[in-house]
């Protein structure tokens, strides 16, 4: 037995075709459907990038700024502890004077006292070296103060007798500490009860 399809060639060939169109409708459809979805989770990444791009951007410059800061105060405070170190270095190379005023003392004998002294710095013009009007002495002019290293010493007092301030001079000149010793200033003064020879005597170093 023979089947014969009584549907019109015209017929099954649309039919045909329309079940094609739906074939690629669908592909099609499902095409743009996943085409779309990979151009949202790509611009859904790109988004999370750029928020991560710049809030790592942010942090580093808070770090780059804080890092800074860091440096800045280091160097600050390298910068002072290098002063305080050369201004250590400068003190320390300087003579032990309580030397100075233990042959002085030992010098003085029973019949002379002292009311002053003062030890000071000279420059090469002669003139005292102070920082005495400086807030805060830096490194460089204690390192001033000292350079040169020629001082005076000054010594004030009172003798019971001219020739016992003379012979604490000689005292002090055969002491092999200083380079001249000169009486700038004697005459009797009222001390205490009594009356006594003041005197004034500047030491070369």
């Amino acid at each position: 037995m023979v089947d014969v399809n009584l549907v019109p060639e015209q017929r099954l060939m649309a039919k045909r075709r329309r079940a094609r169109i739906r074939i690629w409708f669908g592909l099609g459809g499902a095409y743009l459907a996943f085409l779309g979805l990979v151009l949202f989770s790509v611009h859904l990444i790109w988004i999370v990038d750029d928020r991560v791009l710049a809030e790592d951007f942010a942090s580093s410059t808070r770090r780059v700024e804080q890092y800074n800061a860091s440096i800045l105060r280091l160097r600050t405070e390298l910068a002072r502890i290098s002063a305080t170190l050369q201004t250590h270095r400068v003190i320390n190379s300087q003579p032990d004077w309580s030397r100075l005023l233990l042959v002085v003392g030992n010098t003085l004998g029973d019949d002379v006292v002292l009311t002053y002294c003062r030890l000071v710095t000279l420059n090469s013009e002669g003139t005292v070296v102070s920082t005495k009007n400086q807030a805060s002495p830096t490194a460089e002019t204690v390192a001033a103060l000292f350079k040169g290293q020629r001082y005076v010493l000054t010594l004030a007092g009172f003798g019971r007798l001219q020739s016992e301030v003379s012979q604490f001079a000689v005292r002090l000149e055969q002491s092999g500490l200083f380079d001249g010793v000169n009486m700038t200033h004697q005459r009797r003064e009222h001390f205490r009860e009594d009356s006594a020879i003041a005197f004034h005597v500047e030491c070369r170093i």
